[in-house]
């Protein structure tokens, strides 16, 4: 499941005929339940993350010189679809909070809005990194492979 929508009833007849329904997210396992589906059928298995990818062995220097970002700079992100139940809005309270108690960081967000559903939502955002003060401290990078 992708998003959190409605089943229909073709939905409910797939859900119904299967042994087994895979959750990506505690979200969408707790979504599933809510139609009564039986917990015995219901799965969860969290996207996989490569970990050899993710190292912390590996150097993000090239990253931060791409972005003008100095090595000694804190940095946090977020990755995600750009999407409004994602948090992002949360994210952003946060950079404010690090951002009034160290005086510094720089704060990444990755991802889009895939499919489209949520026109305008990356602008909002934007304008509200400049309400808050940080037009320069928020990369908005888009998708990144």
């Amino acid at each position: 499941m992708r998003d959190l929508v409605p089943l229909g009833w073709v939905g409910k007849l797939l859900f119904r005929a299967s042994t087994k329904i895979v959750a990506i997210s505690q979200a969408v396992e707790r979504e599933v339940l809510r139609y009564g589906w039986q917990v015995r059928k219901v799965i969860r298995i969290p996207n996989g993350v490569d970990l050899e990818e993710f190292s912390p062995g590996i150097s993000g220097l090239p990253a931060r010189e791409e972005l003008g970002i100095s090595p000694e700079e804190f940095v946090a992100g977020m990755i995600g679809q750009l999407v409004p139940w994602k948090g992002h809005r949360t994210f952003l309270e946060a950079a404010t909070f690090v951002r009034q108690r160290s005086g510094q960081g720089k704060f990444l967000v990755v991802g889009e809005d895939l499919f489209g559903d949520h026109p305008g939502y990356r602008e909002a955002l934007e304008r509200r990194c400049r309400e808050l003060g940080l037009k320069d401290d928020v990369h908005f990078l888009g998708y990144r492979p």
